[in-house]
């Protein structure tokens, strides 16, 4: 209520609630703002994070030299596949999570 009160924004740098958001919440009620740009973009960046992660789980099986190079290879080869996958999924996404002008 009180970061409400103050415009204290979130730790994502977003506005905070509105003061009859926290009210509403103080008795139960959870009252979110339908902002469909904002909850596309906060997505795509969760997707991207995740693809970034397993690129980094591929390298650093890459260079673990206690694998065998077939078991590297194996290993390489599987986090190509998800990571292909994730990206697809990604593109997919986007495309059917455009927004229309009217909505913006």
């Amino acid at each position: 209520m009180y970061r409400s009160l103050t415009d204290t924004p979130t730790k994502d740098g977003s506005p905070g609630m509105t003061v009859s958001q926290a009210a509403l919440r103080g008795v139960g009620l959870n009252v979110y703002p339908i902002e469909p740009a904002k909850t596309r973009r906060k997505n795509l960046r969760y997707m991207r994070y995740e693809i970034q992660q397993l690129k980094r789980r591929r390298r650093r099986i890459q260079k673990d030299m206690r694998l065998s190079a077939e078991a590297r290879k194996t290993m390489s080869k599987t986090y190509n596949d998800w990571i292909r996958e994730k990206m697809l999924q990604m593109r997919e996404y986007a495309k059917a999570s455009r927004i229309h002008k009217n909505l913006r």
